[in-house]
């Protein structure tokens, strides 16, 4: 289908479960590769909530697109106090794609005003 995801009901329907696949994949930690980010991008059609909340204590930049699960997406930072510091910027799919929207949160490290950031 043109959208993917990997939640087992699509957040659109039925009609966009037809092609699924599953795919194997390695998965990993910051921690387990000492890896340390100011940034983080998340795009895991459709497992933001999970990924989140294993996030580290870290509390880097996230651009999270949110594939029907913004508010959870929310709920779940809220709690790992991510919105302490300023407010997330919600900013709808550039393809105009309906429940697709883009998560901007702002962590501890700070935005850079040289990547078009606000500090």
């Amino acid at each position: 289908s043109e959208q993917s995801t990997l939640l087992e009901d699509h957040p659109f329907g039925d009609e966009h479960s037809a092609s699924f696949k599953t795919i194997p994949a390695i998965t990993t930690t910051l921690e387990a590769e000492h890896l340390r980010a100011d940034w983080i991008k998340i795009d895991v059609e459709g497992g933001e909530a999970a990924v989140c909340r294993g996030l580290p204590d870290c509390y880097a930049n996230l651009l999270i697109e949110c594939h029907g699960t913004l508010e959870e997406v929310k709920d779940v930072l809220r709690e790992k106090g991510y919105f302490g510091k300023k407010l997330a910027i919600v900013v709808e799919h550039p393809l105009g794609i309906k429940g697709h929207e883009w998560l901007i949160v702002e962590g501890l490290s700070g935005w850079n005003p040289e990547l078009g950031g606000a500090t």
